[in-house]
C-alpha cells in the first residue's frame, strides 16, 4: 500500500490592486445629487431665455478671432492653413459648424450654444471627479460643482461665440487627469499632456511652454512617476504638436509664434504709450493702417470688412514691431509697468467673469445677476468688487497657507500642481493682455474651486483627526 501524494495548494493570488478609479463609483446619494444639479441646471435655462436670453448672432462673425463664416464655407483647409493670427483648433471647430449650417449666422450660433450648453454639466462632473479622486468628502465634491453648473459664469459663456466655454473643459479635463495620475492611472499623464497641447493649438493665451507648466505639475504631483520614459515621451510628442503652429508661421511668414498679435497685446500693457504709439501699436490703429493701404493700393486686393485685417499678413510686420517698441518702454520703467500689472490684477478680481464690457448677449439685462454695466445703489457706491477680491485672497491664503502647514496631506502634490496652473494662467494672462483677465478667468474658475474645495476638505480632516474621530 502506498501513500497519497500530498495535494499541493496551488500558489495564492494576489489580491488585484484597487482600480485608481474606485472613488468614482457612484452611490445613491450621487446619483440624487446629479439629479438635482441637472434639474436646477435646466430650470435656470428655461427661466432665461423665456425672459429673453438669447445668443446675438451678429457676434460670431464679427469677432476678431473667428474667420469669417464666408471664408470658412468656401475653402475650410486654405483657411485654417493660411490662419496666422491664431492657432487653428477653434476656427476649425467654427468650420465644422459652418459646414453644418452654411454661413448662417445664427445656426452656427446656437449650434455654439447647445455645444457650450453640454459641456456645462461635463465640466461639473469632472470638478466633481477630480475632487473624488483626490479623496474629498462627497458634500464637498458636489458642493463645488454645483457652484460651478448653477452659476452665472456658465450661463453668460455658453452664449459667448468663441474659445472659453471649449477651453474651460479642456483645463478642467487636465485637472481630472492630473488627479488620475496622482491616484496612479497609467494614462494620466499621457492625457494632461494630451489635452494641454490640445490648448495651446486653441488659444494663443496657451503658449508652447504651457507643456512645461503641465510637466512641472506632474513633477510637482509624482516625481519618480513623471520622470519614467512614457511620460517623457508624451511630453516631447505634447510639445511638437503646441509648436506646430509655430513653426508653420515660420515656414509662411518667417514667424516663430502660434499668434501674431503678441504686439499689439503687449502695447495694451504699457499705460503711458504716446498717442502716436497708441495709433500705431493698439489693436484699432494697426487694423486702420493695414485697411488704408489696400485701399490705397500699397497693398495689393482690397480691404477685409469687419475689422478682419487683424488677419491679413501685413500686421505680421506691425506686431513684430510693437513688440520691440512695448518692450522699450518697459524696460525703460519696469516698476511702473510691474505697478500697472498689479493694479489690473487687483482690478480682474474685483469682477466676475461675466462682467465683461465688450460683449453681453441679447437680454442679459434682463437677468437679475450683479453686473458692473449696471448702476449700483448709492450705498454701494465706490464699494464694488472688494468683497469678490476678499473672496480670491481668502482661496489663495487657504491654499498657499495649507500647502506651508501640511494641511492638504497626501493630496499636497495636486493641491500644488492646481495651484501652479492657477498662477501661471493668471500671470501670463495679465502680461500678454491689458484688460480682459476677468474674461479668461473663466478658463480657470474649476481650478479656483477646486484648491477651495481641496482646502475645505482639509480643514474638515484637521478638525475630525483633533476630535479623534478620523
Amino acid at each position: 500500500m502506498t501513500d497519497a501524494s500530498p495535494e499541493i495548494a496551488p500558489p495564492a493570488r494576489r489580491p488585484a490592486a484597487p482600480s485608481p478609479f474606485a472613488a468614482l463609483r457612484p452611490e445613491r446619494a450621487d446619483a440624487l445629487a446629479a439629479g438635482l444639479i441637472l434639474a436646477a441646471f435646466a430650470l435656470i435655462r428655461v427661466a432665461a431665455y423665456g425672459e429673453g436670453l438669447a445668443v446675438d448672432p451678429a457676434v460670431v462673425d464679427a469677432l476678431w478671432q473667428n474667420l469669417t463664416l464666408a471664408e470658412l464655407d468656401a475653402d475650410l483647409p486654405g483657411a485654417l492653413l493660411g490662419l496666422h493670427s491664431q492657432p487653428p483648433l477653434w476656427n476649425l471647430v467654427l468650420g465644422l459648424f459652418v459646414k453644418a449650417c452654411g454661413p448662417d449666422n445664427l445656426c452656427v450660433s446656437r449650434g455654439l450654444l447647445a455645444l457650450h450648453m453640454a459641456l456645462t454639466p461635463v465640466v461639473a462632473g469632472l470638478i466633481w471627479g477630480t475632487l473624488r479622486l483626490a479623496g474629498a468628502a462627497r458634500g464637498i465634491a458636489w458642493g463645488a460643482a454645483a457652484l460651478f453648473a448653477l452659476s452665472p459664469g456658465p450661463l453668460f459663456y455658453e452664449t459667448f461665440a468663441l474659445y472659453a466655454q471649449i477651453c474651460c473643459a479642456l483645463a478642467t479635463g487636465g485637472a481630472f487627469a492630473l488627479a488620475a495620475f496622482a491616484r496612479g492611472a497609467g494614462g494620466g499623464a499621457v492625457a494632461a499632456l494630451a489635452i494641454s497641447a490640445l490648448l495651446c493649438l486653441t488659444w494663443p493665451l496657451f503658449h508652447p511652454a504651457w507643456i512645461g507648466v503641465t510637466f512641472a505639475a506632474l513633477v510637482l504631483v509624482d516625481r519618480r512617476r513623471a520622470l519614467r520614459p512614457v511620460p517623457l515621451v508624451a511630453f516631447a510628442a505634447a510639445l511638437a504638436l503646441a509648436l506646430a503652429p509655430s513653426v508653420w508661421n515660420f515656414h509662411r511668414h518667417g514667424l516663430f509664434s502660434n499668434g501674431s498679435w503678441m504686439g499689439m497685446n503687449l502695447s495694451q500693457t504699457v499705460s503711458w504709450l504716446s498717442p502716436e504709439q497708441r495709433d500705431r501699436c493698439l489693436f484699432r490703429g494697426a487694423i486702420a493702417d493695414v485697411e488704408a493701404a489696400h485701399r490705397e493700393g500699397r497693398l495689393p486686393g482690397p480691404a477685409a470688412e469687419r475689422d478682419k485685417s487683424v488677419h491679413d499678413p501685413a500686421i505680421i510686420a506691425r506686431s513684430r514691431e510693437c513688440v520691440a517698441m512695448a518692450a522699450d518702454e518697459i524696460l525703460s520703467r519696469p516698476g511702473r509697468w510691474l505697478l500697472d500689472r498689479g493694479a489690473a490684477l487687483v482690478a480682474s478680481h474685483r469682477l466676475w467673469s461675466w462682467e465683461y464690457p465688450n460683449y453681453a448677449p441679447l437680454g442679459w439685462e434682463r437677468m437679475p445677476i450683479p453686473d458692473v454695466s449696471r448702476t449700483p445703489p448709492p450705498e454701494a457706491q465706490g464699494a464694488e468688487g472688494w468683497g469678490l477680491l476678499a473672496l480670491f485672497l481668502a482661496i489663495a491664503a487657504l491654499g498657499l497657507g495649507g500647502l506651508a502647514c501640511g494641511l492638504f496631506g497626501r493630496r499636497r502634490g495636486l493641491a500644488m500642481a492646481l495651484t501652479l496652473q492657477v498662477a501661471a494662467f493668471t500671470a501670463a494672462s495679465h502680461v500678454a493682455n491689458g484688460v480682459e483677465q476677468n474674461r479668461m478667468r473663466h478658463t480657470i474658475a474649476p481650478e479656483w474651486l477646486m484648491v477651495a474645495a481641496l482646502g475645505v476638505d482639509g480643514l474638515r480632516r484637521r478638525r475630525k483627526a483633533r476630535r479623534g474621530v478620523d
